[in-house]
């Protein structure tokens, strides 16, 4: 669809897409990190096909990927390796503490979060929450809106993360609803 965007255009028919960039950054699960990480949004520590600078428990999974395809959660530090073999370009994240959440966004033309649901992931089947319940705080807020700042969304969108006692931590955004 982003390849017809111009067509669309000249055509007067309006779209809501996120940029192309902005789709490239949240697809690489390594060039999102790192997009986070040096903007100063918490999100895991996260290495590239090995655990040398990540501390566990881990979480394994491919760097583009979508649901739980080839993930694994990994506790034993022998199954490390193992688990980087079965997964194709593995990324290795420090497991995220707190209780996990989506936030459901809206992002107006101007950047702006116009709409931001949250809800605590009660259950999931293949990594997509199947049963949810909404709730309001300010640090996933304040979470969602510098996140879609640094990665420059619009559009539809959904953003995943961890809540504890000492903050949010971000895991990833699927730049479509």
């Amino acid at each position: 669809v982003h390849a017809m965007r111009t067509d669309l255009e000249h055509r007067d028919i309006a779209t809501w897409l996120p940029p192309a960039s902005a789709v490239a950054v949240c697809v690489d699960k390594w060039k999102f990190s790192r997009v986070l990480r040096d903007a100063g949004i918490p999100t895991p520590a996260t290495d590239l096909g090995d655990a040398a600078a990540v501390e566990g428990p881990w979480v394994v999974k491919p760097r583009f990927g979508r649901g739980s395809r080839d993930v694994y959660l990994v506790d034993d530090p022998m199954e490390l390796a193992w688990a980087c073999r079965r997964t194709p370009e593995p990324v290795v994240q420090t497991r995220a503490p707190g209780r996990e959440f989506t936030a459901d966004l809206l992002i107006d033309r101007a950047g702006r979060t116009a709409a931001c649901v949250p809800r605590w992931r009660v259950e999931t089947k293949s990594g997509i929450s199947t049963k949810g319940e909404t709730f309001a705080d300010h640090a996933v807020d304040d979470a969602v809106a510098r996140t879609v700042d640094v990665v420059g969304l619009r559009g539809a969108a959904n953003l995943q993360g961890f809540r504890d006692d000492d903050g949010v931590c971000v895991l990833e955004v699927n730049p479509r609803f």
